[in-house]
């Protein structure tokens, strides 16, 4: 396993990261939590030491709670509160204790403020938590009392650049906006990371299944509304569908060399310190662990990939 520093945090993290979100049991489709639990105690016995998850993916905290109860190694978790259940201070110092409960933890690595754009767009969804009273009150207090130790964002990549511009937070998660659909990321996130010594993480390696599963399995959850509306507008769909035909194309149309490229992709970037994948599975793990071992891809191919 390969290690990078996640920002001025300067925790070292597995380049992949285990992504709780597809314990939710919802948009992610079913799972056996007997499953989940074995791949995660498979990802930590091959040096996977992150782990994503917040409290609103269901029984997720649950899950990664009984996983980590009897491990005594090195592990990084980092959790999510979302600003639309109480976004006071002391909601959200009571939403982290309910996390810590869950996750069996006297401490969590990574608070994040969770999808930050349901409070409005840009700059504005970020006064909002810095509000005096406020989320980052709230997680300041839990930081000087030793229960939070770095704290975050996560959400829409317009509402996470402008709080990495702020220079407030310790790690930025976005999603879908770094994958082999789309690179968006690199044009104002990525730099102003760079600037403010922020941690990157990303999710959506694979865009919500769009470059891991059969394309008529990801259209039928899109039907179902199971895709965030900005990321299928009528010329978002366009560029997608459009590029997945080039990049299916370039692997002739083979699942698994696909999922393979969509991980090193990420991986080749490197002011990304991790790449969080929902796994349910032993199998997961490994398929995805593998592709650690192949090692990251050219210059000279990514920028092909990217003329797609």
């Amino acid at each position: 396993m390969h290690y990078r520093t996640l920002g001025r945090t300067g925790l070292e993290v597995s380049e992949i990261g285990l992504g709780g979100a597809v314990y939710a049991g919802t948009s992610h489709g079913p799972f056996d939590e007997g499953d989940a639990i074995a791949a995660i105690h498979t990802a930590l016995e091959a040096g996977v030491n992150y782990i994503d998850t917040s409290r609103h993916y269901g029984p997720s905290e649950d899950i990664i709670g009984k996983a980590l109860a009897d491990y005594t190694g090195d592990c990084i978790v980092c959790t999510k509160i979302s600003p639309r259940q109480n976004p006071t201070a002391a909601g959200t110092i009571a939403g982290v204790e309910e996390s810590l409960a869950a996750l069996r933890r006297s401490h969590v690595d990574v608070v994040l403020a969770h999808d930050i754009q349901h409070l409005g767009e840009g700059a504005a969804a970020v006064e909002k938590i810095l509000r005096p009273g406020g989320m980052v009150d709230g997680l300041r207090q839990l930081q000087r009392e030793g229960r939070v130790r770095f704290i975050g964002v996560s959400g829409r990549l317009a509402e996470v650049t402008a709080a990495v511009e702020t220079g407030e937070f310790d790690v930025a998660l976005s999603f879908n906006r770094f994958n082999l659909l789309d690179w968006s990321a690199e044009e104002a996130l990525l730099p102003q990371a760079v600037a403010h010594n922020v941690g990157v993480v990303m999710g959506g390696v694979f865009y919500q299944g769009f470059l891991s599963l059969p394309l008529e399995l990801v259209l039928e959850r899109v039907e179902k509304g199971l895709l965030w509306a900005w990321d299928w507008t009528d010329t978002r769909r366009n560029l997608v569908l459009n590029r997945l035909e080039k990049v299916r194309e370039y692997v002739d149309n083979d699942l698994v060399a696909l999922r393979r490229l969509a991980v090193q992709f990420v991986l080749s970037e490197p002011r990304i310190s991790a790449a969080v994948i929902g796994m349910k599975t032993v199998d997961e793990v490994r398929e995805n662990l593998s592709v650690v071992e192949i090692g990251d891809l050219d210059a000279e191919t990514v920028v092909q990939l990217k003329v797609f």
